[in-house]
């Protein structure tokens, strides 16, 4: 960390005996919705499979949240057709053509 410039304030992370960290993404659709960050007091020097890992384990974190995400607009759009239904005095129905 002390060689990173991202990093702006190392005289916090330093007192408290941060040495190293790897920070990594959680995406959705292509968008940065949260960040893991994992720190240690040991130097540490970079991994990359370690590094392709949590990538990859990011992206499926990502793809969890975004089914989460549709999971509860079903839910919702279901629950508001259900309110529909039952308000309309003649009812609401679905036709489904069988051919043989």
């Amino acid at each position: 960390m002390r060689h990173d410039d991202r990093v702006q304030d190392m005289t916090a992370s330093y007192a408290i005996g941060l040495r190293s960290a790897c920070l990594f993404p959680v995406a959705v659709e292509g968008r940065t919705t949260g960040v893991f960050a994992f720190m240690s007091g040991e130097i540490r020097e970079p991994d990359d499979r370690l590094l392709a890992a949590v990538l990859t384990i990011g992206l499926q974190v990502g793809q969890f949240l975004r089914r989460k995400q549709k999971e509860e607009e079903l839910r919702e759009s279901e629950a508001r057709y259900g309110a529909m239904a039952e308000m309309s005095a003649t009812g609401i129905g679905s036709k489904t053509r069988i051919s043989a």
